[in-house]
């Protein structure tokens, strides 16, 4: 299913969330996602599933989804992978409208997690209800405030908030992205963990990201596509909108490729294809980690030249030599200055 763009509002900027398997305990998983969004102040309404509480951390609690007053925007699961195909019945009965599976041990995991990993999709394709994950580490809208996600970054007192959207198929490296981007001073617009892409990828998001308005620039990091064409479509209206697409994609080596497929399931395609479709379609690869906060945030202040041609002004001959042999390895090229620039 391709998602429109008002289909994702409900999960990018929810009025109303419940976290199901909520805990009150800080120190796991189900706690730090209560913690979080109670922490960085989320504005909307916020219910807690857990059976043996009438409330977690003053936030209401409820035996199940189907005991909610109210059908909210997005449910936010941690629970038994077992237990899932339940949880999402009762979601769609009660009228849920976006759904984020944490919980791991789905379709990257062997055939019984595949095995309810589809049951999962045909659940939710009949229902025609959006869902992130199984396997990811949540979604962050930094310009709400929403931290729905149990990464220990977001212990992080003032977290900055930018212009950039990060889309992740990693849901760990997400934590890395946002500290040593903080200690920067750069920030985020949104985080997005993606997981297994069982219904919504980097694709659908990225075309959600297109027309953000607080969005400058959108930063993936990519182990392998999976709606190439709808990738492309957004690529090709990125470069009319002058919003730059930075990728870092890992894969690049058989090794890194198995790696890549244990992790969410991804099927990596040939580098070389991937690198010719990169070039083709006006996307810029980076190849390490502050690169992809690095290279959009200068986006985000000064939008890609129109050319190859550089000038540098520089106070000492030897930084110039590193930035013209830096330039020139990236294609970059240095025209003399014109007589009149020279007299002037």
């Amino acid at each position: 299913m391709h998602a429109d763009t008002d289909q994702l509002t409900p999960l990018l900027a929810p009025k109303s969330i419940v976290i199901v398997g909520a805990s009150a305990d800080y120190t796991k998983y189900t706690g730090r996602t209560v913690k979080f969004i109670l922490k960085h102040g989320y504005p909307g309404k916020i219910y807690a599933v857990n059976p043996g509480r009438a409330e977690v951390s003053g936030i209401p609690s409820f035996p199940s989804v189907a005991d909610l007053p109210e059908a909210v925007d997005t449910a936010f699961l941690q629970i038994a992978a077992k237990a899932v195909p339940g949880v999402i019945d009762q979601c769609i009965a009660k009228g849920v409208r976006s759904i984020i599976i944490h919980t791991a041990g789905l379709g990257e995991s062997g055939a019984e997690g595949r095995t309810t990993q589809e049951r999962i999709k045909d659940q939710i394709r009949e229902a025609g209800v959006r869902v992130v994950g199984p396997n990811c580490a949540g979604i962050v809208n930094m310009t709400q405030p929403m931290i729905l996600s149990p990464i220990a970054c977001y212990e992080l007192d003032a977290i900055p908030v930018g212009r950039i959207g990060l889309i992740s198929q990693s849901g760990g490296l997400t934590g890395a992205y946002v500290s040593r981007a903080a200690e920067r001073g750069i920030g985020f617009s949104y985080v997005i963990s993606t997981g297994n892409e069982m219904d919504l990828g980097v694709s659908e998001f990225a075309r959600y990201l297109l027309a953000d308005p607080h969005t400058d620039a959108i930063a993936v990091f990519l182990e392998a596509l999976r709606n190439v064409e709808l990738f492309r479509e957004v690529a090709r209206e990125a470069l009319v909108r002058r919003k730059p697409i930075v990728v870092l994609k890992v894969g690049r080596t058989e090794v890194g490729a198995r790696a890549a497929a244990s992790h969410t399931g991804a099927l990596t395609g040939a580098d070389a294809v991937y690198d010719a479709f990169f070039r083709q379609e006006g996307i810029v690869r980076v190849e390490t980690l502050e690169d992809l906060f690095e290279v959009p945030a200068l986006f985000c202040k000064t939008k890609p030249p129109a050319g190859r041609n550089v000038g540098i002004i520089t106070t000492t001959g030897g930084g110039a030599t590193i930035l013209l042999e830096a330039a020139a390895q990236a294609g970059l090229r240095f025209p003399p200055p014109s007589a009149g620039t020279i007299a002037a």
